[in-house]
């Protein structure tokens, strides 16, 4: 169902905030560095993936717009989200960088928790 697709997405997502955190750790070791960006990567992009396939079951009667919609938040977010990254490393430093974006990733989770509940109200499921 698309409830527990949202879950999953959730989860896949909350595992690559775990990653960004990891990479935040000034002392990380060369295994830590390793094993945050496999989370980070691996997790944080398979959650956008998972969340348009959800978009689509959702909208079925028009998953084109609907993934339209979705797809102009991403690439925002893309976009403005390496510019403050950058912004930050540069003005303060590194370790607070990554700790600024997970923490606006750690917000990913809930949202995608809080569609779920959208969608029960809803109906659709």
């Amino acid at each position: 169902t698309s409830q527990g697709m949202l879950i999953e997405t959730a989860i896949y997502a909350g595992v690559g905030v775990t990653g960004l955190f990891v990479l935040g750790q000034s002392a990380a070791s060369v295994p830590m560095i390793a094993a945050g960006l496999f989370l980070a990567v691996g997790f944080g992009f398979a959650w956008s993936g998972q969340f348009n396939l959800v978009v689509t079951r959702v909208w079925r009667q028009s998953p084109a717009a609907a993934t339209g919609v979705a797809q102009t938040g991403l690439w925002i977010g893309g976009m403005l989200g390496p510019l403050l990254f950058g912004y930050i490393a540069t003005t303060v430093s590194f370790d607070v960088a990554f700790y600024v974006g997970g923490g606006f990733m750690t917000l990913t989770p809930g949202c995608l928790l809080l569609a779920r509940r959208m969608l029960i109200a809803r109906g659709d499921g």
